[in-house]
């Protein structure tokens, strides 16, 4: 893994997570306003992104190759994309 892909992933990680977070803290905030009602699906969708990115980041530097059983991580992958959806629509 080269130190830009790691740069990367770590980024990647980052973001989603601060976007989680972002939501957790506005969505209790503007209750009034449509899209903020629908915006803990945002908030799952990049917690479930920022897993799955810190997963392939950390992945590497522990012995047993894998944190999430890759079984688990397509769950956890289609499942935020699910929760996506569910926010666009």
């Amino acid at each position: 893994m080269t130190v830009l892909h790691t740069l990367t992933l770590f980024a990647h990680g980052l973001i989603f997570a601060a976007l989680s977070l972002t939501v957790v803290f506005l969505t209790y905030r503007n209750r009034r306003i449509l899209i903020a009602r629908r915006l803990s699906w945002l908030g799952t969708f990049a917690l479930c992104e920022a897993l799955v990115a810190w997963n392939d980041l950390l992945a590497p530097l522990l012995p047993g190759e894998t944190l999430l059983p890759p079984l688990l991580r397509v769950a956890v992958l289609a499942g935020g994309y699910a929760y996506l959806l569910a926010f666009g629509v």
